[in-house]
């Protein structure tokens, strides 16, 4: 099973010299063709549930939709390339990229989420056991500008300076270190009548040594 769009040898030496400067990188047309399209169709074609959270001085508010593994493959057929994307071929590709192995973080399902206006999630680092690399699968298809919210903002240290704004995607994958790089984001509150729907999660594995490998 094929999930990505196959990435030739200079295209993948660039995306780790982005990767060695800053950390980040962002993977245009991630996705094998129709790929994006169909988990967006078929996730919107279920129900998403509020999701509002206030952890540790961290609020969140948006919509969710939680599908479990065990019951996707007659309930959701596209999960099972989504899983395969996220069990595999992310791993794979990340540690390519990074020059670290990586491999996913256990879960049992996965979760879309959908913000629509009025939707944000405060400051914060990702951070949590075992995770090292987080992971955004962008599935929207609507475009607005920064000043309208909705985009993935990297912070200074200050918790306040925008050091860098990302806007949503579609068939894109966003990779950024959480760990040991402490980076706070956020996703400031939505302010147009846009949906911004994504996957995110994280990947884990041993943490390479400064200078040890590129």
């Amino acid at each position: 099973m094929r999930t990505l769009a196959p990435r030739s040898a200079e295209q993948l030496a660039a995306l780790r010299r982005t990767w060695a400067e800053s950390r980040r990188v962002r993977l245009s047309d991630a996705l094998v063709p129709d790929l994006a399209r169909d988990l967006a169709l078929s996730a919107t074609a279920r129900p998403f549930h509020y999701f509002e959270r206030h952890v540790n001085e961290v609020r969140a508010l948006f919509w969710r939709q939680t599908v479990a593994w065990d019951t996707a493959p007659s309930e959701f057929a596209p999960i099972a390339a989504l899983r395969h994307l996220i069990e595999v071929d992310l791993p794979a590709l990340a540690s390519a990229i990074t020059g670290q192995a990586l491999r996913a973080v256990q879960d049992q399902g996965v979760a879309f989420d959908l913000y629509t206006r009025g939707s944000y999630l405060d400051t914060h680092t990702d951070q949590g056991a075992e995770r090292l690399i987080a992971y955004v699968i962008g599935l929207t298809e609507d475009a607005w500008p920064a000043e309208d919210g909705g985009h993935l903002e990297f912070l200074a240290p200050d918790e306040s300076t925008v050091l860098d704004r990302i806007p949503p995607g579609f068939g894109t994958i966003d990779l950024f270190c959480i760990y040991p790089l402490v980076r706070p984001h956020r996703v400031p509150i939505l302010t147009r009548q846009v949906t911004r729907l994504s996957v995110n999660g994280w990947l884990t594995g041993e943490l390479v040594a400064p200078g040890e490998r590129p």
